[in-house]
């Protein structure tokens, strides 16, 4: 499972050989491979500002992302709640954005 997400990743012929080797990668190399999004002088406040930021973000379009990261590219989730939030009426649907 590991080895398919870092496949995913950096290719799996990069991932194969950091495999069989258990060489050590370090996170320039790791950024460089795109297995790291990006390097920061503090990680752990970056990762706070991370998090802080996601925690204003609304739960249901989180899940939405979340959703779409995993693989549902269709947007069947989003088009829902969208149909949701305007017969609901919390949502204008003049002014909500479709859904492709």
């Amino acid at each position: 499972l590991v080895f398919r997400a870092i496949a995913d990743a950096v290719g799996q012929r990069r991932a194969t050989e950091w495999s069989l080797t258990g060489r050590s990668v370090g996170a320039a190399e790791a950024h460089a491979a795109g297995l790291v999004a990006e390097l920061h002088p503090s990680p752990e406040e970056r990762a706070m500002e991370v998090a802080q930021t996601i925690a204003g973000y609304r739960r249901d379009a989180i899940s939405i992302g979340l959703d779409y990261g995993n693989g549902d590219l269709s947007g069947t989730r989003a088009r829902q709640l969208r149909a949701q939030l305007i017969g609901d009426g919390r949502l204008n649907p003049s002014a909500a954005p479709r859904v492709k």
